[in-house]
């Protein structure tokens, strides 16, 4: 089960240790200007800590606007990133999860102060209900970083259904 906090003035929160039969746990740290990360126990680990600290690096900026086809800005498109992976070789990684997603504003602008300094490039996926999920890649650290001008496409559109396997519809598929 999730459990969403927010750390105190002095950067503490206090987590309840998992119960049975859960054994291990996860924590995702997210914060505004800060590079996102995650830690996490396993249950072959024999004991959670009683405490822990996580030290998070300073987030660089990158932005810019979404635009259609035309060229024409579009107004609340979704911009979700795409981290590294976990390598389960360390306990901390970075982890792009649902907290470090960005929308754009009316005219289509949008940042984010999240990204690792030593990124090259960031891998990104573009969503909005009008258009087609659009996957590309941002540059980081560079001049054209907070203004990168990002397409989303049209697609087409596809009409069907989706049913079992005795042909039975599925609603919410």
């Amino acid at each position: 089960k999730g459990v969403k906090l927010v750390t105190e003035a002095n950067g503490t929160a206090q987590i309840e240790l998992p119960q049975k039969p859960y054994a291990g746990m996860n924590v995702f740290v997210t914060s505004e200007g800060h590079v996102p990360k995650v830690v996490g126990w396993r249950s072959s680990v024999p004991e959670l800590p009683a405490s822990y600290r996580m030290k998070v690096e300073a987030g660089t900026v990158v932005g810019g606007m979404v635009v259609d086809e035309a060229q024409q800005p579009v107004a609340h498109a979704r911009i979700e990133f795409d981290g590294p992976g976990i390598d389960v070789a360390k306990s901390e990684n970075i982890q792009f999860g649902p907290d470090t997603v960005q929308h754009t504003d009316a005219g289509g602008y949008w940042s984010c102060d999240m990204i690792p300094a030593n990124y090259e490039t960031i891998h990104v996926v573009l969503s909005h209900s009008d258009f087609a999920a659009t996957p590309t890649n941002i540059p980081v650290n560079t001049p054209e970083a907070v203004n990168t001008v990002l397409v989303i496409q049209r697609g087409v559109r596809v009409a069907g259904s989706v049913e079992d396997l005795n042909g039975q519809p599925i609603a919410g598929a």
